[in-house]
C-alpha cells in the first residue's frame, strides 16, 4: 500500500536553524518497516527584499514524538488498502512543532531562493536497493539549516510504503 502526506508551510517569523517545520514518525509499537518512495519538495520565496542563503534539511531521528503543530493531509493512495501506522506526523503551523529527537546529518538539503517571486522544486527518488527506510521509532523531519527568513515558504510531499 503506497501512501502520501502533504505539507506546506511558510515562515512568518525569523525561526532557529534546527527548526522543525515537518515531521514524521513509525511507532515503536508499528512492526512495521517504512520506505520512503518519493519526496517531492519545492522551495519558494514571496518577500520583498532579496536574501542570502537559506535551507531546509531532511534528516532521519530518533527518540521523539513530533507534538504541536498541525497534522498533514495524509492518504491511502489506493482506498482498499489499511490505515497508515504513520500516527505521529505534524507540521509546525499554528501551535510550535516540537522535536526534541536525536538527529543524524542532513541527507539533503534544498537552499531556498533568494530572489522574490522565484521558486525550486526537487524530486528525490529512492529506488531499490537504495531506499530510505524507517524502522520503528525512527522518524523523518525537514528543518531550517540556518535562521529562517519571513516569506520562506516550504511545500511538496512524502510517499511512503509499510512492509
Amino acid at each position: 500500500m503506497l501512501y502520501m502526506a502533504r505539507f506546506r508551510f511558510r515562515h512568518t517569523a525569523a525561526d532557529a536553524a534546527d527548526t522543525a517545520i515537518f515531521a514524521m514518525r513509525n511507532p515503536v509499537a508499528s512492526g512495521k518497516v517504512i520506505t520512503i518512495q518519493k519526496i517531492i519538495h519545492t522551495e519558494s520565496f514571496d518577500g520583498v527584499v532579496a536574501v542570502s542563503h537559506v535551507g531546509h534539511g531532511w534528516s532521519r531521528f530518533t527518540g521523539a514524538n513530533p507534538t504541536g503543530g498541525t497534522s498533514p493531509v495524509r492518504a491511502e493512495i489506493r482506498s482498499e488498502g489499511d490505515t497508515s501506522a504513520v500516527t505521529d506526523a505534524s507540521i509546525k503551523e499554528g501551535a510550535a512543532l516540537t522535536l526534541a529527537g536525536v538527529f543524524e546529518g542532513n541527507f539533503h538539503e534544498l537552499d531556498i531562493p533568494t530572489v522574490p517571486g522565484t521558486a525550486l522544486a526537487h524530486i528525490i527518488d529512492f529506488i531499490e536497493p537504495e531506499t530510505f527506510r524507517l524502522l520503528p521509532g525512527e522518524g523523518l523531519a525537514l528543518r531550517t539549516t540556518l535562521t529562517a527568513v519571513v516569506g520562506t515558504v516550504a511545500s511538496g510531499s512524502v510517499w511512503w510504503q509499510e512492509n
